[in-house]
């Protein structure tokens, strides 16, 4: 496979088989207000991902700064979760 196809989106950095390297990567990311990262790390605590406990109040959160960001995927996220009663 060719270099750069399986690298993170956020630090093109090869991908981590280990969940607790992807998730410090993203929270990074988060740190840096990155709304791809927030959506990300939304969808993480949504479906109880990567180790963490599921939490969709911490989902919505996320999702809610990525939207004010001008995520549109955490919009969509967003949407979702309302429609579910979760937002």
């Amino acid at each position: 496979m060719r270099r750069g196809f399986t690298d993170c989106a956020f630090c093109r950095t090869p991908y981590s088989d280990n969940d607790a390297d992807r998730l410090a990567r993203i929270q990074t990311r988060v740190g840096k207000k990155d709304p791809a990262a927030m959506n990300s790390l939304g969808k993480e605590y949504y479906f109880g991902e990567l180790g963490l406990q599921k939490d969709e109040q911490k989902a919505v959160n996320l999702w809610t700064e990525a939207a004010g960001l001008g995520s549109l995927d955490a919009l969509y996220s967003l949407g979702v979760a309302y429609k579910s009663g979760e937002g």
